[in-house]
């Protein structure tokens, strides 16, 4: 579904090495969630995980997560999010494929506030629409931001095999666990982290709308009114997707360690049913894990998933 290696030709760093397992690593400034995913089975299958916070830096913590997840890999998936990465859809007239570029360079400065060169830009075509118009989608993210993030984790000596961005790597998670069954229904994906919300907006297994929020766990938790807040701007966001495709979100999928407080104030201000799922469904437990450790684990692991089962299976 969504843009998959955009970052490798600029970056070659990030060309993947040959893994037997897929490390995803979910690290928000405090607190790091890490899954290591066995591939090569029917069901990929979960054999280390951790949920922990630290204080320390980037490249101390992530090694930290690592060592009481006891995953040895040094190759690691990360995810990027927040100002520096711009997602956009786009619909523009009937054209052919090839034309997509040329009419692409006249239309990205309403969208890119960055010059060229200070981006890494790729676009991925969706589909058609009803009136023949191409479905785009649309990703910049900062080159700075990107070269930061593969210095922390090179001084913590790991090798960044991919970087996705965060709202993806939820919705592949949510696509490969089959949470929704009818894909002709548009549907909101609330992911909410320590410091943004992220709001996507996903028909037929496609993406139709994106938005970061600005209002995350650490503001809600000291501002209880904020949940409300956060309620009305999603609200919003489903009235633009509204008034752009002539089409209405018909149900909320959340996730974040606040979901159970968001689901009455999000019921109230959307009139939606607002749910929160299970990441794990499709996925083998492996016998190290102790169960009750797990359980309390698995609703933080949503992206740190999403990242590790990208490309290693069929059905991403």
């Amino acid at each position: 579904m969504f843009l998959k290696d955009f970052l490798v030709k600029a970056f070659p760093i990030l060309s993947r090495r040959e893994e037997t397992t897929a490390v995803g690593l979910d690290w928000n400034g405090s607190e790091i969630r890490v899954v290591e995913v066995l591939k090569g089975h029917s069901k990929p299958k979960i054999v280390h995980c951790y949920v922990g916070s630290f204080e320390d830096p980037p490249e101390i913590a992530v090694k930290k997560g690592l060592t009481l997840a006891n995953i040895s890999s040094t190759s690691v998936r990360a995810s990027i999010a927040g100002e520096g990465v711009i997602v956009r859809y786009l619909k523009l007239p009937p054209m052919k494929k090839e034309e997509i570029p040329t009419a692409l360079s006249f239309e990205l400065e309403k969208y890119i506030p960055y010059k060229e060169s200070e981006v890494i830009l790729d676009y991925q075509f969706i589909g058609e629409t009803r009136d023949k118009k191409i479905h785009l989608l649309i990703v910049a993210a900062r080159r700075n931001l990107i070269q930061s993030l593969i210095d922390s984790y090179q001084q913590a000596k790991l090798h960044l095999t991919l970087i996705d961005v965060a709202g993806f790597a939820v919705c592949n998670a949510l696509f490969f666990n089959q949470i929704h069954k009818n894909a002709n229904e548009a549907i909101g994906v609330i992911h909410v982290n320590k410091e943004l919300t992220t709001v996507n907006v996903l028909k037929q297994n496609a993406g139709y709308f994106s938005r970061d929020i600005s209002i995350g766990e650490s503001q809600m938790q000291s501002d209880a009114a904020l949940l409300v807040d956060l309620a009305n701007e999603v609200r919003y966001s489903f009235d633009y997707y509204e008034s752009q495709w002539s089409d209405s979100v018909k149900k909320v999928y959340v996730n974040g360690k606040l979901s159970p407080s968001l689901l009455e104030p999000f019921q109230k201000a959307l009139g939606l049913e607002t749910s929160f799922w299970d990441p794990t469904l499709a996925f083998e437990i492996g016998e190290d894990i102790p169960k009750k450790d797990f359980e309390k684990m698995k609703p933080h692991l949503h992206l740190a998933l999403g990242l590790a089962i990208r490309n290693i299976h069929d059905r991403n």
